[in-house]
């Protein structure tokens, strides 16, 4: 069964599970190309994208890609075609040890509901459907594990008791703490929880006036 959309510049985007070949039409020009995959009959036709176990996909506002990758059993994760089409890294999820059709493997995350968590160490057992908001929220339904996770972009967040800023490094693994200033004030694993790294500062904070925080939003937790 084909997934077929509609991107933002009014193209359409073809997915074929059973070849694991994503089309891009362009409805002006009248015709197809291969963005992710290759055809197993033409090897002279693929793009530089391989792709395995496809099972769904869905477009952002910014034109990239989202597509489920999944067998079910080792290979659980989501990948992110960019834009400009260059690049098709994972995005979510990772590979396992064990297989996730046993259960004793546990392919799922150990963290409550409201925890954060990197991306990258995320666990998916047997995701179905991947879908994107206009905020760039990522949503993906895990089957074999009835349930729904979201996917952020990285972001400041505001602790009203502590009164800090959280900003997670789903690259590096770790949460760094800054104080209403804007002051980076410690590091901590995001796998352990452990605190990596105190800073203090001795300055005069008095005539210190709040700036907005600028994130970086290409890497997500």
């Amino acid at each position: 069964m084909a997934h077929l959309l509609v991107g933002p510049l009014a193209h359409w985007t073809d997915l074929r599970p059973d070849s694991n070949v994503v089309y891009q039409v362009d409805r002006a020009q009248d015709s197809a190309e291969i963005v992710i995959g290759a055809l197993s009959t033409c090897q002279n036709v693929s793009s530089r994208h391989a792709l395995r176990s496809a099972r769904d996909i869905a477009a952002a506002t910014d034109g990239s890609l989202y597509v489920i990758e999944s067998d079910g059993k080792k290979l659980n994760q989501i990948r992110r075609l960019s834009p400009d089409r260059t690049s098709f890294p994972v995005f979510a999820g990772q590979k396992t040890a064990c297989s996730c059709d046993v259960a004793a493997c546990g392919c799922d995350d150990n963290a409550s509901p409201s925890s954060i968590i990197s991306s990258k160490i995320a666990l998916f057992s047997s995701p179905a459907s991947v879908s994107v908001d206009a905020s760039g929220r990522v949503y993906v339904a895990d089957a074999a594990n009835a349930k729904v996770k979201r996917i952020v972009p990285r972001a400041a967040r505001y602790d009203s008791v502590s009164r800090q800023y959280t900003v997670v490094d789903a690259d590096r693994n770790e949460l760094y703490l800054f104080n209403r200033y804007g002051l980076h004030t410690s590091t901590q694993s995001l796998i352990t929880g452990a605190v990596l790294y105190n800073f203090t500062y001795n300055v005069d904070t008095s005539s210190f006036t709040p700036q907005k925080m600028h994130t970086c939003h290409t890497s997500y937790c």
